[in-house]
């Protein structure tokens, strides 16, 4: 039965003398409860039929594809709303409830609130172009609230962390629970049960979700910026959160100590070398939500900026692997002269065993060492030439839409990476989000089936098998140089073609070269180009 029939049915039912409107509320209890049983969503209180009559025309998705959505994806978003977003609960003129939650930021961060209601298909996304302070906003309504968000969020217990949303969560969760309708009734906060209690930093620690929640708070109140001496630095403020701000220094097991501003304020940044490498690892290398819109743009820039302070470390380590080096062959020498000129009788490992045996012991250390550290078959290890992607998307098939959307205009260079085999395809684009949207376009992807391996593996194994990482961002005009240095140092197995940008070395089927045959028959070469053939050859 269609939500038109069902709508059109406890209407004529409410017409039935004395029973009829106590039908219609068992009628619209039960209907709507229905789908969410069946979709193993928790239930929260009834909804008015007046709000079927605005569902009709929405663009939602279906339950089970709620709940096919990531966690990791429903933690980035809790920790954006503790950051710039709130629960409002207020009355109307009538004395009744409204409910509704808003995301409010910068407008430059428009793209941001567009993911989240491409994600989720909620919401109403509103612009405020004032000049002195210019915001968009996304609104989602009581109803999605209590059939979609909340219900989601409950099922794969994920909450807020903030003081201040906390309570609100729990009251609305409360009111739509209790099915309280008027103003009046509500409880007090102190009244309100409290659906998850946090006492330490390491109950907060302990959430499956936090990494991803920080990344979504980060959003918000988090900043990347550079400090006089050319380090970078990153920092996190709030109202004061003692205990989640604990919980931050531990995660990031950092001595900072935790400022309070103002008496209203806590914030804790980090700076130091090795503090700056776990926010890079935490972020880029971790597997979690990535950082979108505005603030990944800053992060990018940050990243950029810091990169030479941090390869002077990586030049010490190049200097200790040289003495290495240097150790390694002053040490034959001399094993050499050892042999030919003290032991000139028997230059064998038999005789005096001992220097012998400690000679090669030595030789067969700094050997190894040599091979891990400084032979550069696949690249140095410690070299600049070596560096960790940018960005990395894990799961290529869940971050698809954040991979297309964030990389749109950006030229680049990017890899495929196969998480089993451990194989490599490495590209490079002019607009890297056209070329993710090629990738992840099922007619595109076998219209190259047969002429690119990378094509043929993710047809193969799935998208959810491979990550999808974005090397380096560079000048259009660079593009196949870096491409052909990143080919050059890690030999990725996918391509077919070793050099960037030329077609030497692939190989044609025997059915492509019979058609070029039969394109060729009976075609007569120009005089014009006879001659310049000639002269070609003679040159």
């Amino acid at each position: 039965m269609s939500l038109w029939g069902a709508t059109v049915i406890t209407n004529l039912m409410s017409a039935i003398p004395w029973l009829g409107q106590d039908i219609v509320e068992l009628t619209k209890i039960t209907y709507i409860h229905s789908d969410l049983i069946l979709s193993s969503l928790p239930i929260l209180g009834t909804i008015h039929r007046n709000a079927f009559k605005k569902r009709i025309n929405s663009s939602r998705l279906e339950a089970k594809q709620y709940l096919s959505i990531p966690p990791s994806f429903l933690a980035f978003l809790t920790g954006l709303i503790d950051g710039d977003g709130y629960i409002q609960i207020t009355k109307t003129t009538k004395g009744f409830i409204t409910m509704k939650l808003v995301i409010s930021l910068h407008l430059e961060d428009l793209s941001t609130l567009e993911y989240i209601n491409s994600v989720l298909k909620l919401g109403k996304l509103t612009t405020y172009r004032n000049n002195r302070s210019p915001t968009c906003k996304l609104i989602i309504n009581k109803t999605d609230l209590q059939e979609i968000l909340f219900p989601l969020l409950l099922y794969q217990n994920i909450f807020f962390l903030t003081e201040t949303i906390m309570n609100k969560f729990n009251l609305a969760i409360y009111i739509l629970k209790y099915d309280i309708r008027t103003y009046d009734a509500i409880p007090s906060v102190e009244n309100v049960p409290v659906n998850f209690e946090l006492k330490t930093p390491s109950d907060y620690i302990k959430l499956p979700f936090f990494r991803n929640w920080i990344v979504g708070f980060a959003m918000s109140e988090g900043s990347f910026f550079i400090k006089t001496n050319n380090g970078g630095c990153f920092k996190l403020k709030q109202r004061i959160h003692t205990c989640l701000f604990e919980a931050f220094k531990s995660l990031f097991n950092t001595n900072r100590k935790i400022e309070v501003e103002k008496g209203l304020y806590n914030q804790i940044g980090v700076s130091s070398n090795k503090n700056v490498q776990k926010i890079i690892d935490f972020f880029s290398f971790s597997g979690l939500h990535p950082l979108v819109g505005r603030r990944l743009i800053e992060y990018l820039n940050w990243l950029d900026a810091i990169k030479g302070h941090h390869y002077q470390i990586n030049s010490k380590k190049i200097l200790h692997s040289s003495f290495l080096f240097s150790s390694l062959i002053l040490l034959c020498i001399l094993y050499v002269v050892y042999i030919c000129c003290i032991n000139p009788e028997g230059g064998t490992i038999l005789n005096n065993s001992y220097l012998n045996i400690i000679a090669v012991f030595c030789l067969g250390i700094l050997y190894v060492v040599y091979l891990c550290c400084i032979k550069p078959e696949k690249g140095p290890i410690w070299g600049v030439d070596k560096v960790p992607p940018m960005l990395l998307y894990l799961n290529a098939d869940k971050d698809k839409f954040i991979a297309i959307n964030n990389n749109r205009k950006k030229s680049g260079i990017y890899r495929w990476t196969h998480k089993r085999s451990g194989k490599y395809y490495i590209g490079s684009a002019v607009d890297l989000g056209r070329r993710f949207s090629n990738y992840f376009s099922y007619p595109w992807i076998i219209s190259q089936y047969k002429s690119s391996i990378i094509c043929k593996s993710l047809l193969k194994y799935g998208y959810s098998e491979f990550s999808l990482e974005i090397m380096e961002y560079c000048d259009i005009k660079d593009t196949k140089k870096r491409e052909q240095i990143y080919i050059d140092d890690y030999n990725p197995e996918y391509n077919i073609l070793k050099i960037a940008g030329s077609r030497l070395g692939s190989k044609q089927s025997a059915e492509t070269k019979a058609k070029k045959v039969l394109a060729l028959k009976g075609h007569k070469t120009s005089v014009t180009t006879k001659s310049k053939q000639r002269v070609a050859r003679l040159v």
